[in-house]
């Protein structure tokens, strides 16, 4: 065998081998994120008067925004016609759980609001019933929602909110989404009593007084309310979901925010077998790298058989 062949064989085994991993889960390419942005006209009402389109068609989205999709991070700024800005982001960091950001600041006479949602597939190689709980860490500021908190109902003049969530799903459950519309019309309303739920987490960020505000969550009880845990060979779906809304001149800056890591209620060998057995849809997906070296192998293997073919003629 020539040396370049050899070579060329070689190099096509360790991208194969590489892309092999990500090839034999049924998660290998679920991941990604979207976002929605929209933008309501308020014509002028009365800011003790609710803002959001309810019973009223005349108040329907005026601007419509939708990036992201299967495979990404969404990074996106909008800045609508009838004024303010909105901004969506989505970072990835251990274990690929999310960092998400979201600020979203309204015209005079508008209603604006952002809807990020990750998701993150991942199979689980360790033990069965091993401890799994995340902790979620919020911190925003805002102009309040006074109106809000008092009505219980209503988005007003100069008030914001938002709420932060986290699924747990059953992987068969979850759909390998063709685009971000798909993504962020999938339904998890419901929370537990959405289908293949395994555990749901929910944190307000709805305050009556404006400034600086943090708060946490954890999702670590099933849907039963007992611990939530893992099982051996199990393929599964972190999903979350962040929603901030602004109603004219209201604000709410959470761009350095939702940060989501392993709960600090886990001790550290339960923290050691999550690192080194799950396994996430991300990760199987070859880097840049991973790539070039397969096109060069194939490209190397051709060019040796072209050879061979020509000596062969010879």
């Amino acid at each position: 065998m020539s040396i370049i062949l050899f070579a060329a064989r070689a190099s096509l085994a360790a991208s194969m081998v590489l892309l092999g991993a990500g090839a034999a889960s049924a998660q290998a390419q679920n991941f990604g994120s979207a976002a929605f942005q929209s933008v309501r006209n308020c014509w002028g009402l009365p800011g003790n008067v609710d803002c959001m389109g309810t019973g009223n068609p005349d108040l329907g989205r005026k601007e419509t925004y939708i990036p992201g999709g299967p495979g990404a991070s969404v990074n996106n700024v909008v800045y609508p016609q009838s004024g303010g800005t909105i901004v969506s982001r989505v970072q990835f960091g251990e274990l690929d759980l999310p960092l998400v950001k979201s600020g979203v600041w309204a015209g005079d006479d508008n209603r604006i609001g952002s809807t990020i949602v990750t998701y993150m597939g991942f199979d689980f190689n360790g033990p069965d019933g091993s401890a799994y709980a995340l902790d979620a860490l919020i911190d925003w500021t805002s102009s309040g929602a006074p109106l809000r908190v008092a009505n219980g109902f209503g988005e007003y003049s100069g008030e914001a909110i938002g709420g932060f969530y986290m699924f747990l799903f059953d992987a068969a459950y979850v759909p390998n989404f063709a685009n971000a519309s798909q993504i962020i019309d999938f339904p998890t309303g419901k929370g537990c009593g959405s289908a293949g739920v395994l555990g749901y987490s929910e944190t307000s960020m709805i305050t009556a007084t404006a400034g600086y505000h943090e708060a946490s969550a954890t999702l670590g009880t099933d849907c039963d309310g007992n611990p939530l845990t893992l099982q051996s060979g199990g393929e599964y779906v972190l999903l979350t979901m962040k929603q901030t809304i602004a109603n004219r001149l209201g604000y709410m800056d959470a761009t350095n925010t939702v940060r989501v890591k392993l709960s600090d209620s886990l001790g550290e060998d339960a923290k050691q077998v999550l690192l080194e057995n799950v396994v996430t849809a991300r990760s199987m997906v070859p880097e840049p790298a991973t790539w070039a070296m397969l096109i060069i192998g194939f490209g190397a293997v051709g060019m040796a058989a072209r050879r061979q073919r020509s000596h062969a003629a010879a």
